[in-house]
C-alpha cells in the first residue's frame, strides 16, 4: 500500500511540476502549483526513505489535494476535476490505510 501511495506521491509531484511550467503568468496558481510540487516531492522521498515527517506532510498534502479537488469539482463540474478527484482520494486512502499507518508507526522514525 504504501510503496503504491510513493509512485502516486511521486506522479503528482511531476503533474504539479507541469501544472508549475503551465501557469508562470498566474502567480496565485504558480505559486500552488510550487507549493504542492516541493511537498509531493519531499513526501514521496521523506516516506522512500522511512521518515516519519515524510509520512505526515504525505498526509496532509493529499488531504489539501483532496480538498482543493473538491472546491474545483463544484465550480467547474467537468470529468478532469472529477477524475483528479477520484485520484486524489485513492492516494489518501492509500495512506491512510490502517496498513500503511502500521507500518510507519513501527518502522519509521
Amino acid at each position: 500500500m504504501l510503496q503504491i501511495g510513493v509512485i502516486f506521491l511521486y506522479i503528482n509531484a511531476v503533474f504539479a511540476l507541469l501544472g508549475l511550467l503551465g501557469s508562470i503568468g498566474a502567480a496565485l496558481f504558480a505559486l500552488i502549483y510550487l507549493a504542492f510540487t516541493v511537498a509531493y516531492g519531499f513526501a514521496g522521498l521523506g516516506i522512500a526513505n522511512e521518515k516519519r515527517s515524510g509520512y505526515r506532510v504525505g498526509l496532509a498534502v493529499s488531504a489539501a489535494n483532496v480538498l482543493l479537488s473538491l472546491v474545483f469539482l463544484v465550480m467547474y463540474q467537468s470529468f478532469t476535476t472529477l477524475l483528479s478527484m477520484v485520484l486524489a482520494v485513492a492516494l489518501l486512502a492509500l495512506l491512510a490505510h490502517p496498513e500503511s499507518r502500521g507500518y510507519t508507526r513501527l518502522w519509521f522514525h
